[in-house]
């Protein structure tokens, strides 16, 4: 029967599956019934704003503003529901809104503790901690900086870092010639010419050609002296020494620093040795076989032989540099 819908008795209890509600069909004049869902068209139940509800198969398009708390938002595995992950915002400072900008590429994120492999990165004066590097190169960062390693700088492919080599860190005998400097003056490099002070000897038109070598405090020296038509030997002449010798401790003018040898141009070889002498001088000495034991002497003109054209004085030997 007809009643005012305000007298109605509320329905608290509805079953969508065989209720229906009346509706009004204005274009035929009559009242009709309609379920609830095909009213709403929908299938299943209404979504209340306010309540508690399993919401499934829904599309949210891009117009919406979302705010989810980090607990609520669970991300799962789409194979394996039991596969899930969370973000986590506690660390964030409060008031703020932190933003991440993803990079343009399919990748995997990179975690603080994970074991991972990175490539393509570059990282900025970065701090690393007891790190295990395997790299091919290491180049510098700032051009003529070059690398430096626990306090040892490497530039341009040499160690640049004074006293960086140190005889503990060379093997024994492993260091061969091959492997020795060969610059002017250097242990691997030729011998240098010096240019002597001759007193009582006249060069004239003679050659004296004269090299050394001083490796450390010792000094290897040779000398050749040709004499010309106007050359001429002195009473006991001397040769300035190429590098200052050392004289503490040594007893002069005793003190034998190499050999001699007086060649006479007719063939004869007279022998002798070389004396350093208190003002840093070589004085070639001949010995002289005259008494029952050689005894030596100084060359003149005529000892050990008359000098002329082509003879030669020869002397080599070894001594101390200051």
């Amino acid at each position: 029967m007809d009643k005012d819908i305000t007298q109605l008795n509320n329905y608290t209890s509805p079953d969508a599956s065989i209720d229906v509600i009346p509706i009004v069909d204005v274009a035929n004049n009559e009242t009709k019934k309609i379920t609830r869902n095909n009213l709403l068209e929908i299938t299943g139940a209404p979504l209340g704003t306010t309540d508690t509800q399993s919401v499934q198969n829904k599309t949210l398009d891009n117009t919406n503003t979302i705010a989810v708390k980090d607990n609520l938002f669970t991300i799962q595995d789409g194979v394996d529901p039991t596969k899930q992950a969370q973000f986590q915002a506690s660390s964030i400072t409060a008031g703020q809104t932190r933003i991440y900008t993803l990079p343009d590429t399919s990748d995997t994120i990179v975690s603080i503790a994970a074991a991972q492999t990175l490539t393509n990165k570059t990282l900025t004066s970065p701090i690393i901690t007891n790190p295990t590097l395997t790299v091919n190169t290491i180049s510098e960062f700032s051009a003529a900086n070059g690398v430096t390693i626990d306090g040892l700088n490497v530039k341009d492919g040499k160690l640049n870092t004074n006293d960086s080599v140190v005889t503990t860190n060379i093997t024994d005998q492993n260091i061969t010639n091959a492997k020795l400097a060969i610059g002017a003056g250097e242990p691997g490099g030729a011998w240098t010419s010096w240019i002597p002070t001759l007193t009582n000897f006249t060069l004239g038109n003679g050659t004296i050609v004269a090299r050394y070598k001083q490796v450390g405090k010792t000094v290897y020296y040779r000398l050749l002296f040709t004499l010309g038509s106007t050359s001429a030997v002195g009473t006991t002449g001397t040769f300035s020494a190429p590098v200052t010798p050392e004289t503490t401790g040594i007893n002069f003018p005793d003190n034998l620093c190499g050999t001699a040898n007086f060649k006479d141009a007719s063939g004869s070889t007279y022998p002798g040795y070389v004396r350093m002498e208190t003002s840093g001088e070589l004085r070639p000495l001949v010995f002289n076989a005259a008494a029952t034991y050689a005894v030596v002497t100084g060359a003149n003109a005529t000892v050990p032989f008359t000098w002329t054209t082509s003879d030669m004085l020869y002397i080599e030997g070894a001594y101390e540099a200051a």
